[in-house]
């Protein structure tokens, strides 16, 4: 299962998006990462809730880099799915 989970982060993840770290506690997970800006953070926010793998993508903060990126911390619940289900 945890590789179908690894792809489906994957499928879902928009350009300009970089997962920094995962941490799994339960069915819950907590994502760190970097994006170029606000809107592939939303993309990212919407494709998890459409994903049947996650549930309840949770957005806890979001901050401006010098780097010109925007760090975010983020909760996603993992969801039953199916095989079939994933696309």
């Amino acid at each position: 299962v945890i590789v179908r989970i690894f792809d489906e982060m994957a499928r879902v993840l928009p350009e300009e998006v970089f997962i920094e770290s995962i941490e799994a506690k339960g069915s819950m997970f907590t994502l760190k990462g970097r994006a170029s800006g606000n809107v592939q953070i939303s993309t990212l926010m919407r494709n998890f809730d459409q994903s049947p793998w996650f549930v309840n993508p949770n957005l806890i903060g979001v901050k401006a880099n010098k780097e010109g990126y925007n760090s975010f911390d983020m909760f996603i619940g993992l969801s039953r799915a199916t095989v079939g289900e994933v696309k």
